[in-house]
């Protein structure tokens, strides 16, 4: 026997599992241990049967099996197999030369076949050349898979970078070395107004020393969470960084994406929101000193109409936030020219959430229950969370939010003394939500889509001001009931 066959075929069967189906046990016990030397897992039975079971429950890469057994013949096991597996490599064999059994074997795609008597050197033979062509088409599909693999990577790779090209944010990708694997064109842009030159497999360091932070502190894009800021020739742009891992294609197979999402505008204008802040702040304070200087120079009646508006003066943060103004106005018709289609999701989401309303509505005049009350609250934040993904209009959300607000302050008491009241201003605040929202985004009849901005804030006072007048009619009413007492 061949030394280099025997240790080449030991290589071979080392990954592969065979089946060996003998009905005689004299010819199992010396087949068996031969096949051990070779596979690295032998399957045994008895007849077809049982080794069609066996084939079905483990995995097996090689059949071989003699023809004539009991129970279930060994092409009747093959029939079965070829339904399961088209082609997994089958010998057989056979005591005698049966032309009509070896074309039937032909029809079911036999691999080879040894007669009886088995000699050892055919058997280990015929194994070789099964295993060897196992093997080479194994390693044929392989390679195409391989193929196929770097044919969609680089499909893969053209498409993520037209995606990463079409992010409307500069961009850039690094490996776990901190090496730059991929940026886009804005970051190149950037660039180029720095004179800075980057290339791909460049440290991340380079890029980082376009930005800065607050404090003029040179960045990290490993520990960045804060704002960031960039400065070219005429002005200054604020960026917040949002970093994602992601699979890419290194030895590592891991890096990180980070967006540069510019939020100069935003940030703008929040001081602008600041600044009309500061104004009402200073309104109400030019308020207070006129009526002061007054105070003693008009009749007690006066004195006291003023100290009322002295008290109606004190609103709260968010209240304030309500009342700002815009400095520029804007129309209905210049401002959906900005939009796209993707705003159709929040309008259908505003209808569906009035009609919910309006329903609620119509249940609490009928129960007068603050469990109805409750329920139109969480529609109002509903509403208010919507408008204010629409970014323009997160004043009219505050005061939307606003009004939730003062009704989950409504006790069952003020509903007893005043439910008619409070459904009117309820009612009121729905039709005026529904007409701006018809007027702004259908009709496009207004020259400035935050009309109702202000205007809702008085709405607001006016359900504050049904309760609070129902609390001083209870407190007096109560003084009455101590007077009587005593």
């Amino acid at each position: 026997m061949n030394k280099d066959l025997l240790l080449k075929l030991k290589e071979l069967g080392q990954n592969f599992n065979i089946l060996y189906v003998e009905d005689e046990e004299d010819i199992r016990n010396i087949m068996e241990p031969v096949l051990k030397e070779f596979f690295s897992t032998v399957y045994v039975a008895n007849d077809g049967h049982d080794g069609l079971e066996i084939f079905e429950s483990k995995s097996i890469d090689m059949v071989l099996t003699d023809i004539e057994m009991p129970v279930m013949s060994g092409l009747d096991m093959i029939e079965k197999i070829r339904e399961l597996s088209s082609d997994i490599p089958i010998c057989i064999i056979s005591a005698f030369n049966d032309t009509q059994k070896f074309t039937r074997a032909i029809r079911y795609r036999v691999n080879r076949y040894l007669l009886k008597p088995i000699e050892q050197d055919s058997v280990i033979k015929t194994i070789n050349d099964m295993l060897v062509e196992l093997k080479n088409e194994i390693d044929a599909k392989e390679y195409q898979k391989k193929l196929q693999n770097e044919k969609l990577s680089k499909e893969v790779e053209k498409t993520a970078e037209y995606f990463l090209q079409s992010i409307p944010s500069p961009v850039f990708v690094v490996d776990l070395n901190r090496k730059i694997v991929y940026k886009n064109e804005l970051i190149n842009n950037m660039l180029l107004q720095k004179d800075i030159k980057v290339e791909i497999g460049d440290d991340i360091n380079k890029l980082e020393s376009m930005f800065l932070l607050k404090n003029n502190e040179q960045i990290s894009f490993d520990e960045i969470n804060k704002n960031i800021i960039y400065r070219d020739k005429k002005e200054q742009f604020i960026f917040r960084p949002l970093k994602q891992e992601i699979q890419i294609s290194t030895i590592d197979g891991v890096g990180t994406i980070i967006i540069l999402n510019d939020i100069t505008n935003e940030i703008k204008y929040i001081r602008m929101i600041e600044y009309q802040k500061q104004k009402l702040q200073s309104n109400k304070e030019i308020l207070e000193e006129f009526l002061s200087r007054n105070i003693f120079t008009v009749k007690k009646e006066e004195r006291e109409e003023a100290q009322k508006v002295l008290e109606k003066s004190e609103f709260n943060e968010n209240e304030a936030l309500l009342r700002r103004t815009h400095i520029y106005k804007i129309s209905a018709t210049d401002y959906l020219t900005t939009l796209d289609d993707t705003i159709d999701d929040e309008l259908e989401e505003l209808n569906e959430l009035e009609l919910d309303l309006q329903s609620e509505i119509y249940e609490f005049e009928y129960s007068q229950k603050y469990e109805s009350l409750e329920i139109i609250s969480g529609i109002f934040k509903s509403y208010a969370r919507t408008l204010i993904r629409l970014i323009e209009f997160s004043d009219l959300g505050d005061a939307v939010l606003a009004v939730a607000s003062y009704i989950d302050e409504l006790t069952q008491e003020h509903i007893t003394s005043n439910a008619f009241m409070i459904k009117e201003v309820i009612q009121s605040i729905h039709d005026d939500l529904s007409n701006w929202k018809e007027i702004v985004f259908i009709t496009q009849q207004t020259d400035d889509i935050h009309y109702l901005d202000s205007s809702l804030y008085s709405t607001i006072i006016e359900l504050k001001n049904v309760f609070e007048t129902s609390d001083d009619e209870d407190e007096e009413d109560d003084d009455d009931d101590e007077l009587e007492f005593f």
